[in-house]
């Protein structure tokens, strides 16, 4: 089966031979025929500018997650358990010296894959563990809507989490506060500020799971598909 590349290639010489055999061999004495030439070689390294660009934007996301190794994975595990622990301590757990264990962590902070290291503080200790999930639904659906709705979500620090949702709801909200009278005062002051056509929510009564930690196992997965196509 031909690919696309070879497609292309079929389309340019068929045209180019079409090009000489019309033309009656008087192909560079036509100014024409050389006109036509020029903007058929154009539009095939046009093409093929296009493409290349297309795959390279693909492959910049998928070889990021290739470039992980095994090392790299157990580094990206130890940080985001506690992102305060050493580089001689990371390296000694992973068995590589500190300065090659050091310029792994530089390069994956360069490339986003390490966006930002932060303390998490215990809810309890600072008077904010009741958990709320507030679903919205709304009848403005167009960006302006949208861009107005993310400003007056942002403005409250209570809320910890902002989804645009598929589905039965449009928005999901996690809030934090300290009891029910604080989330009513934060409710009303969402609704002051903003219409919107339904607002429902749920309380959380226990944290059963909680993480910050992400799944690395895909990102082994995205290496095996590039070592085995």
């Amino acid at each position: 089966m031909m690919n696309f590349e070879t497609i292309l290639d079929y389309y340019f010489y068929k045209k180019i031979i079409k090009i000489i055999i019309t033309s009656r061999f008087i192909f560079y004495w036509n100014k024409l025929l050389f006109k036509c030439f020029l903007s058929l070689i154009l539009e095939y390294i046009f093409i093929k500018i296009d493409r290349l660009v297309i795959f390279s934007k693909i492959m910049k996301y998928k070889n990021m997650a290739a470039k992980l190794d095994k090392i790299d994975r157990k580094i990206l595990n130890l940080l985001q358990e506690d992102c305060t622990i050493a580089v001689s301590e990371i390296s000694a757990k992973v068995a590589l010296s500190s300065t090659p264990c050091w310029r792994r962590i530089q390069r994956m902070e360069k490339e986003g894959i390490i966006s930002k290291r932060v303390a998490l503080l215990d809810p309890k200790k600072i008077n904010a563990e009741v958990t709320a999930f507030v679903a919205i639904k709304t009848n403005q659906h167009n960006n302006q809507w949208l861009a107005e709705f993310k400003k007056i979500v942002n403005y409250f620090p209570e809320v910890v989490e902002f989804y645009r949702m598929a589905g039965d709801i449009d928005y999901l909200l996690r809030v934090v506060v300290p009891d029910i009278s604080a989330f009513d005062r934060f409710y009303k002051n969402l609704i002051e500020r903003i219409d919107l056509t339904d607002v429902s929510t749920s309380f959380s009564m226990e944290q059963i799971k909680y993480t910050t930690s992400l799944p690395l196992n895909y990102t082994e997965e995205v290496a095996n598909t590039d070592a085995n196509p």
